[in-house]
């Protein structure tokens, strides 16, 4: 996949606990949303945030330009998930 399509799928990884690889990404594109919806974002472990916070500060870390709307949609709720985590603890 592109790059930026590339990144959002490892931070995607990174937030479920995995390696992030395209090999562990494409095990989650095949899993069913539902982990998302749930995702316990009020107890984000600090290792995940510090690991994540190297694709939140990157300027290219952004759901604009990316044509693909799965991935832009994945994009923005990283970001999301992180600054709530960030807030909330």
């Amino acid at each position: 996949p592109p790059e930026r399509i590339q990144k959002v799928l490892e931070a995607v990884c990174i937030l479920k606990g995995l390696s992030p690889t395209l090999s562990e990404a494409a095990g989650i594109l095949g899993e069913s949303i539902i982990w998302m919806i749930t995702y316990n974002k009020e107890n984000v472990n600090a290792d995940i945030l510090t690991r994540l916070k190297k694709y939140i500060i990157n300027p290219e870390f952004t759901p604009n330009g990316i044509d693909n709307k799965a991935a832009k949609w994945l994009c923005q709720w990283v970001i999301g998930i992180y600054k709530y985590a960030n807030v909330y603890k």
